[in-house]
């Protein structure tokens, strides 16, 4: 692992709120660090592994765009094992090179979303810079989607393998007798952030059908990775 050198302030947030620095840090700070802190002559040093977790994801229900008031939007994060993103979330995945323009509810109840390449109807920052577009606090009752946080898998995600398609219903019937239940949409996002990839869709429990790609290909996902939705 690298081994990276942190200023003094850096070193001073992280011994005292490692979960902040934690919301603004890349998905790929993961490493070994070494903090040192000097007050006049004298100086001390430690080193702390760091592994960055988690990933930001737009959710919506089928394909239905711009569904969610801001309780609504927090009601589906957690239906589907995540819970709505923070704006310091959402910034270190744009940082990360996360783009999607679509505009999501956030936990602050702000609606923004992500550019990396500004262009018409996706602004960026407005001025022709990428940035997270910010529409600001939003009225509650106003209609977008939403961008959740998963970190924690909670066990292992696996791909089925039956003898021919099954409904959603014998999905869930086939997770059941082998004892395992049939995954959430935020436990498929952070096995994909931990590097499944499958190139064969599969029943997830909101309904949804979807499949994992870290390698793309044309075969398999076009030319960008991530987790790809057949409504």
């Amino acid at each position: 692992m690298a081994q990276l050198f942190l200023p003094l302030l850096a070193a001073l947030v992280l011994a005292q709120a490692p979960a902040a620095l934690a919301d603004v840090l890349e998905g790929d700070s993961s490493g070994i660090y070494r903090c040192e802190v000097q007050h006049g002559i004298d100086d001390s040093s430690d080193a702390v592994e760091v592994k960055v977790k988690g990933v930001v994801f737009l959710y919506r229900e089928g394909s239905a765009r711009y569904a969610f008031s801001f309780s609504g939007a927090q009601e589906a994060c957690a239906r589907i094992g995540a819970h709505i993103a923070t704006p310091e979330q959402l910034y270190a995945a744009y940082l990360g090179g996360y783009e999607q323009c679509d505009a999501g509810w956030l936990s602050d109840q702000t609606v923004r979303y992500p550019i990396q390449t500004p262009r018409e109807a996706c602004y960026g920052d407005m001025d022709g810079f990428p940035g997270v577009r910010n529409y600001g606090v939003v009225d509650p009752d106003d209609l977008y989607d939403v961008y959740c946080y998963a970190e924690d898998l909670n066990g292992e995600l696996f791909l089925g393998d039956p003898p021919e398609k099954l409904t959603l219903e014998e999905a869930q019937a086939y997770c059941q007798e082998r004892g395992a239940e049939i995954a959430t949409t935020g436990q498929l996002y952070a096995a994909w952030d931990g590097g499944l990839d499958h190139c064969s869709p599969g029943w997830l429990a909101d309904g949804s059908v979807r499949y994992p790609i870290v390698t793309p290909s044309q075969r398999c996902g076009g030319g960008l990775p991530g987790v790809k939705t057949l409504f």
